[in-house]
């Protein structure tokens, strides 16, 4: 069975990885904050997808699998934090931009905690020759 969604995310990987190396670079030329955000928004997404691209490709197990599912919004809530705390950096709100950071970091591990404490297996769909799994805590 081919797990078809993995191998979209192995897919993205490569563009994403492709922005995040020349982000990489120009922010070591220019030294610029919002431009390490930039960089750290991406290299979260990468994260993100690596772990996503691994049900079928690299775990079989169904608890495994699930484990992925509650991972991987913690690099979700990361790449949305180095993200949303673009706008303040750029209106120069340190105060509410370091805020923002701690907060979201915050509701990243909690939530991941929650994921964690509550693994079941996952939903599997098999659609010859395609394999799916869907997480089943709602």
């Amino acid at each position: 069975m081919m797990p078809i969604v993995s191998l979209s995310h192995l897919i993205v990987l490569p563009f994403l990885i492709f922005i995040c190396f020349r982000l990489y670079v120009s922010f070591q030329k220019q030294r610029e904050k919002n431009v390490g955000y930039f960089f750290l928004v991406f290299l979260m997404l990468i994260i993100m997808e690596g772990v996503l691209e691994s049900p079928g490709l690299v775990f079989r197990d169904p608890i495994k699998i699930s484990t992925v599912f509650a991972v991987y919004p913690f690099f979700t809530f990361l790449s949305l934090a180095f993200a949303g705390a673009l706008p303040f950096s750029i209106l120069k709100m340190r105060k509410t931009e370091l805020s923002f950071l701690a907060l979201m970091f915050i509701a990243a591990v909690s939530v991941t905690a929650i994921n964690l404490n509550n693994v079941l297996p996952p939903a599997t769909y098999y659609r010859p020759p395609f394999i799916y799994w869907e997480d089943t805590r709602g």
